[in-house]
């Protein structure tokens, strides 16, 4: 027999497909007021920007965290004092850098694509490495194929961090009004 989350299902009833999960929760009152203290909700989050988690304030030097923003996730790292924020979608092909390493370059620290090595700056979100190899090694060859598969070089969105007055945050894409 199968255990479901609704009830037990017998072998010959067992389901094609597993059961969708339920949805995140999307207000405060689906929250439990511990998680609520580390999640800030308003009227204008949703219209400014992506609501961040407010211990990410608190992180320590090297800590990073990452939340759902409205194009994927965002990494948000704590890097000399100060708090960076930037897409985790590589824009080479759509891969994730949630687990990317995160290297001081010259223009400060940026996040590096496991996949194909691409790197981008924090603070600003250019591109100063695109595709040098693949799964973290470097290699010249390799790095030509795969560098046709995904395109020219581009950037990431970095974010601002937006204190408001009743101390919730959000992040704001760098450039928008």
């Amino acid at each position: 027999a199968i255990v479901t989350r609704a009830a037990w299902v017998g072998p010959r009833d067992a389901p094609t497909q597993a059961a969708p999960l339920p949805s995140p929760p999307r207000t405060p009152a689906m929250l439990s007021p511990a998680a609520r203290r580390f999640f800030s909700f308003g009227r204008t989050a949703p219209l400014r920007g992506v609501a961040l988690p407010r211990a990410a304030v608190f992180m320590n030097e090297g800590e990073r965290a990452s939340v759902e923003g409205p194009n994927g996730p965002i990494v948000i790292a704590k890097m000399g004092g100060k708090v960076y924020a930037v897409d985790a979608v590589c824009p080479h092909m759509n891969k994730s850098m949630v687990d990317g390493e995160i290297e001081l370059g010259p223009g400060g620290p940026e996040l590096k694509c496991p996949f194909h090595n691409s790197k981008f700056c924090m603070s600003s979100g250019k591109c100063t490495q695109w595709v040098t190899g693949i799964a973290g090694a470097e290699s010249r060859f390799v790095a030509g194929r795969v560098r046709g598969l995904g395109g020219s070089k581009r950037d990431v969105s970095a974010y601002n961090i937006v204190t408001a007055a009743d101390g919730s945050m959000t992040l704001e894409k760098k450039g928008a009004e």
